[in-house]
C-alpha cells in the first residue's frame, strides 16, 4: 500500500512544477525515521527549474545552464556562472551580478515570490533555508514549522567527490548495492556561503540531502537508535541554536558522526550506551582537534571556521558523556515516543516490562498506535513508514 506521504509528495510535485519548481523533496530527520521528539520541524527542498548546474563549460554555450566554479573556497562551496543569459527567464536574469554570477539572497527572494500554495504566517532566514510557520489549503501539513530550502539541481555528482565511492569500509557499510543506489541519486546546490567569506553573496554550497536520506534509512539499527538518542539529548541539553552564526553544534554534526562510525566501527559487541559513548568520544576528539570531516567530501572540515568556540562545545559534550543515563532519561518528551525510548532503556538496563521500575517510568500507551507487538517500531525504516501518515 502506498503511504499517504508518498501520495502527498506526488501531488505536491505536480503542483510545484506548474509554478516552475522542478521537484519537491521532504528531507531531514522527519524523513529519516527519527522520532518526533528529536525533530524540530519539517525540511523541504524546492528545486528551481530555471537552470541546471554543470561541472564544465558545454560545447554549445546556449541553454538554461550555469557552470560551477571552484577556486580558493572550501571544497563544498562554489560559484555559479551563467552560460547564456538570453536563454533565462526574464525575472531570473535579475539575480545575476555584473560578472555573471548568481546571487544567493536574490535567488531566495525570487523563489519566495512564487505562489506555492502555502499561506505564510512568518518567515525567518536560517542558513540556506527559510523557516516558515505555515498552513496549506491543499496539503495536510497542519500548523507546523517548515524549513524550506530553494535549490538548483546538479547535472551529476561533482567530479571532486574524493574517495567516497572507493574508500575501504571496515564495517562493510554502505554495501556495494547501496553505494550504487546512492550514485544514481541527485545532488543539489543551496544558496548559502562559507561563514566569513568575503564572496558570501555569490557562494553556494553542495547538498547531499537525498543521498543522506537513503543512507540513514538503511543504516544499521543500533546506529540509527544512537543517532535518535543523541539528537534528543542535543535538543534538550545543548543550548546552541541552529540559527547561531556560525553554528557551533547542530544535529547535522550528529548525523555526520553516526555515518562515519557506522562505516568504520563494528557495533555488534556494544550496548546502545556504549555506542552513544563511542560517537560522543569521536565528536569530542573532532572538537579537540578542530576538525570534523564531511561524510561525502572528507576534505571539507565542517567546523574549520569555529576556532575558539570548539572548546565550549567540547565541554558540553564531555558533560553529557559524564552523566549519560540522566541525560538520555530527561531528554524524552511527553508524546508517543516515550514508548520507543523506554524500550531502548529497558533493553540497555535489562528492565523487564513486569518490573516495578518499568511500571513506574513507562508512559500510558496511546491508543490506535500501529506498531509491533510491544508498541515499538521494529526498525528505523518501519518507524519512518509508521510515522509518515502523521508527518504531514
Amino acid at each position: 500500500m502506498i503511504s499517504s506521504t508518498r501520495i502527498d509528495q506526488k501531488i505536491a510535485n505536480h503542483l510545484f512544477r506548474e509554478i516552475k519548481f522542478d521537484d519537491m523533496q521532504y528531507v531531514g530527520s522527519s524523513q529519516e525515521g527519527v522520532p518526533r521528539m528529536a525533530c524540530n520541524d519539517l525540511d523541504v527542498m524546492l528545486c528551481d527549474a530555471s537552470s541546471i548546474v554543470l561541472w564544465e563549460w558545454p560545447h554549445q554555450k546556449k541553454g538554461k545552464f550555469v557552470v560551477a566554479e571552484q577556486d580558493s573556497t572550501p571544497p563544498m562551496y562554489l560559484r555559479l556562472k551563467v552560460v547564456d543569459k538570453q536563454s533565462l527567464d526574464k525575472d531570473f536574469k535579475n539575480i545575476i551580478d555584473h560578472d555573471g554570477y548568481l546571487k544567493t539572497d536574490d535567488f531566495i527572494k525570487f523563489n519566495e515570490k512564487k505562489d506555492f500554495y502555502i499561506d505564510l504566517n512568518s518567515k525567518v532566514r536560517q542558513g540556506p533555508s527559510t523557516v516558515q510557520m505555515c498552513k496549506s489549503g491543499l496539503m495536510d501539513i497542519g500548523d507546523k514549522s517548515m524549513d524550506v530550502v530553494f535549490c538548483l539541481k546538479c547535472q551529476s555528482w561533482p567530479p571532486f567527490k574524493g574517495d567516497f565511492f572507493t574508500r575501504e569500509r571496515p564495517n562493510n557499510w554502505p554495501s556495494p548495492e547501496l553505494l550504487e543506489k546512492v550514485k544514481g541519486l541527485e545532488c543539489h546546490v543551496v544558496p548559502v556561503g562559507y561563514p566569513g567569506s568575503e564572496l558570501g553573496g555569490i557562494v553556494w554550497r553542495l547538498s547531499f540531502s537525498i543521498a543522506e536520506r537513503a543512507l540513514i534509512t538503511e543504516m544499521y539499527k543500533p546506529y540509527a537508535e544512537c543517532m535518535f538518542a543523541l539528537k534528543a539529548i542535543k535538543n534538550k541539553f545543548i543550548d546552541y541554536s541552529d540559527s547561531d552564526k556560525p553554528t557551533p553544534f547542530c544535529s547535522y554534526f550528529i548525523k555526520t558522526a553516526c555515518l562515519w562510525k557506522c562505516e568504520t566501527f563494528r557495533h555488534t559487541d556494544c550496548s546502545l550506551m556504549d555506542l552513544i559513548r563511542e560517537v560522543l568520544d569521536w565528536l569530542i576528539d573532532c572538537y579537540q582537534h578542530q576538525c570534523l570531516p564531511h561524510y561525502f567530501i572528507r576534505e571539507h572540515n565542517l567546523i574549520g571556521h569555529l576556532e575558539e568556540r570548539c572548546d565550549s562545545v567540547k565541554g558540553k559534550l564531555t558533560e553529557i558523556k559524564r552523566d549519560l543515563w540522566t541525560k538520555v532519561l530527561y531528554s524524552i518528551d511527553g508524546d508517543e515516543t516515550y514508548e520507543w525510548c523506554f524500550n531502548l532503556l529497558g533493553n540497555e538496563f535489562n528492565i523487564n516490562r513486569d518490573d516495578e521500575m518499568w511500571q513506574i517510568l513507562r508512559p500510558k500507551k496511546k491508543r490506535n498506535q500501529s506498531t509491533t507487538g510491544h508498541g515499538t517500531p521494529e526498525s528505523p525504516k518501519s518507524y519512518r513508514e509508521h510515522n509518515q501518515r502523521n508527518l504531514l
